[in-house]
């Protein structure tokens, strides 16, 4: 299992989920399997199916955050790539991890009206972006299956993804977008911040890529 840093006593999504990503792609699949295996059974949460942020020190750290969601489903998306449309195939498992997660982040973000949670500026303000972008990807994975529950998780990634997008879209002011979309941008505080610019850009993208039957 992959600490946050060097010498950290942190293990969390952020740093398993894009390490398993990389291990997959560069021939090391047992190991990126392991990895998303331990947070599974580690990090996800069996009360709402989400992924929650890491163990410090033996204790889950109980957090929900958005990144966690994308960077998990990408990951699980990877992994089951080769098992889309075969049930019996051993990697189906993934797919259907990455299926519940978007499913589950649908339940979540249902009292909102679809939206998905703010995380402020900083690093926080690329996270609502790479959730839409691995949601998209999975809309896109998925719109050719005749699996129910594939089909439904496809329709739900999609309407989460234009929903936010559209969010983001209608609360820009001056060039720039909000940090959360519930309210609009301004000139000030955490809608400065590049990160949160270069968020809502990768969910526009990621709405676009939908559109024209790409992935972002």
């Amino acid at each position: 299992v992959l600490p946050w840093s060097v010498g950290s006593d942190l293990y969390n999504a952020p740093a398993n989920a894009p390490g398993a990503a990389v291990l997959a792609l560069t021939g090391h699949r047992a190991e990126a399997v392991a990895l998303a295996g331990w947070m599974a059974s580690t990090l996800d949460d069996e009360a709402t199916g989400l992924v929650r942020d890491g163990v410090e020190h033996g204790v889950v750290r109980s957090e929900l955050w958005t990144y966690n969601q994308g960077a998990t489903i990408g990951l699980e998306l990877l992994l089951g790539e080769a098992a889309l449309g075969d049930e019996a195939d051993p990697a189906w498992r993934h797919v259907r991890r990455a299926r519940d997660l978007i499913l589950a982040v649908e339940d979540w973000c249902a009292a909102d009206d679809g939206l998905f949670p703010a995380a402020g500026g900083g690093d926080g303000g690329l996270f609502a972006g790479i959730l839409a972008r691995y949601l998209a990807e999975a809309a896109a994975e998925f719109a050719d299956s005749d699996d129910p529950g594939s089909e439904r998780a496809a329709t739900a990634a999609r309407r989460l993804v234009r929903r936010n997008a559209d969010a983001l879209w209608d609360a820009r002011r001056d060039g720039l977008f909000p940090a959360d979309p519930r309210r609009s941008a301004a000139a000030a505080g955490d809608d400065l911040d590049l990160s949160v610019q270069l968020g809502a850009w990768i969910t526009l993208e990621a709405a676009a890529s939908l559109e024209r039957g790409l992935t972002s």
